[in-house]
């Protein structure tokens, strides 16, 4: 069977047309529509800077329940403006055009038949920038204030003295520098102990790097004193890391007490409102530090003065009382001795008068005694008649003393006579 060939579209529809009459007749649709100088609100989520002085970037919308990206745009800054309108943009933000920044954009819609669907970027408005930063930052802060964390980190007990510091830094910012220095070079010559836990402190790359430092840190939370954060200076834009939620969370909830010294004194970022102390620099902290640690120096200096004017009172009142134990025992033992002295001449008085009063009563019997001894003297009784027989040279008392034979000497008063028993 012979095949049949098919037609190559069906007759009744137009004669197709080519790509290039296609892309153009898309731009003449961009062009008759209303897409002139139009204000645009974005995202940046790719740039690039031409040689040639052209900044190529793509914007995107993300679903703010999801975050996925819902729209995008390839867009273009021409190098004839593309300097005025990122130095106008850097100088009210302080910031140059990166991914991630989200921004208020006005342009043109352009069909290019070969590079396709663009927008040219004319002119960008900062205070839009700046305004959403803002206002997730006030969204972060209603955040933490409702999860209860805003004053857990206030809640901890700054110690006395400070001198064993935890800092996260980028190692190489001057801001560090300065705190070393600061530190190293402390007037009163206070030893400061301080560790570096290096972490990127700017970019998108910040806040998951500096939470990262705190976990290290927390690993080794009883080796500090306390933790200090420092970054030195920048713009608000540089500085959004400090606003992020994740962070401040982190900060909040740390284990020991947190000192910031972010270095900008209008704003207080997130992360400094929730710190437990929040200095102005990273010289500030320093300072915070010693004046810290010179406030216990001078306490302790002043109660060792007291100290000392209540060992010299206590002294000289010791002295005093001494002197005056002294006198009072100087003056007692005069006394006691007077009285003893009085004692013992009374006892002396009393004991003559008892000796001389035991001598006359003995004397006295003696007397008595002499006279008793008067009356039985032999001699006295001899001259009374009496006599006194002896037998063998003893006094005879009874006739049983004797036998016959016996001699016996009678004495008288006028002599003795002898005799023999028989």
């Amino acid at each position: 069977m012979k095949q049949r060939s098919l037609p190559l579209f069906p007759a009744e529809n137009p004669a197709p047309i080519s790509l290039l009459d296609f892309n153009r007749r898309i731009r003449r649709a961009v062009k008759s529509a209303d897409l002139d100088e139009v204000w645009v609100v974005g995202e940046i989520s790719e740039l690039n800077r031409n040689r040639n002085g052209h900044i190529y970037l793509e914007l995107v919308e993300k679903s703010p329940n999801t975050e996925d990206v819902v729209a995008k745009l390839r867009c273009t800054i021409w190098a004839t403006s593309a300097w005025a309108v990122e130095q106008n943009f850097a100088e009210a933000t302080g910031q140059r055009l990166e991914a991630g920044l989200k921004i208020m954009v006005k342009m043109s819609a352009e069909m290019h038949e070969l590079f396709g669907l663009s927008g040219n970027i004319t002119a960008i408005e900062p205070s839009f920038t700046l305004g959403d930063i803002e206002r997730q930052r006030r969204e972060t802060l209603a955040r933490l204030e409702a999860d209860g964390v805003m004053e857990m980190n206030k809640m901890h007990r700054l110690p006395t003295v400070l001198q064993r510091i935890a800092v996260i830094s980028a190692p190489t910012a001057a801001g560090f520098g300065d705190f070393c220095n600061q530190l190293k070079n402390n007037a009163f010559g206070f030893a400061i102990d301080y560790e570096l836990f290096a972490a990127t402190v700017q970019g998108s790359a910040a806040e998951a790097s500096i939470i990262a430092a705190l976990d290290r840190i927390n690993d080794r939370a009883d080796e500090f004193d306390c933790a200090v954060i420092i970054r030195g200076g920048g713009s608000r834009m540089d500085l959004a890391c400090f606003d992020g939620y994740e962070l401040a969370f982190n900060v909040a909830q740390f284990s020991l007490p947190v000192l910031t010294g972010i270095g900008h004194e209008r704003d207080n970022s997130v992360v400094d409102s929730v710190a437990h102390t929040r200095l102005k620099t990273p010289t500030a902290v320093a300072e915070f530090i010693i004046d810290r640690n010179r406030a216990f120096a001078d306490a302790l200096a002043l109660l060792a003065d007291d100290l000392k004017t209540l060992a010299i009172s206590t002294l000289q009142s010791q002295r005093e009382r001494l002197q005056n134990v002294k006198h009072n025992l100087r003056a007692a033992v005069v006394n006691a001795v007077g009285q003893r002295k009085s004692q013992l001449e009374f006892q002396r008085d009393l004991l003559r008068l008892s000796a001389e009063n035991f001598v006359r009563q003995q004397r006295d019997k003696l007397r008595l005694l002499g006279k008793d001894l008067d009356l039985v003297d032999p001699r006295r009784v001899l001259a009374l008649g009496y006599t006194i027989t002896f037998v063998g040279g003893r006094r005879l008392t009874s006739a049983t003393q004797v036998s016959p034979g016996d001699k016996l000497t009678t004495t008288t008063a006028s002599g003795s006579v002898s005799s023999v028993v028989e």
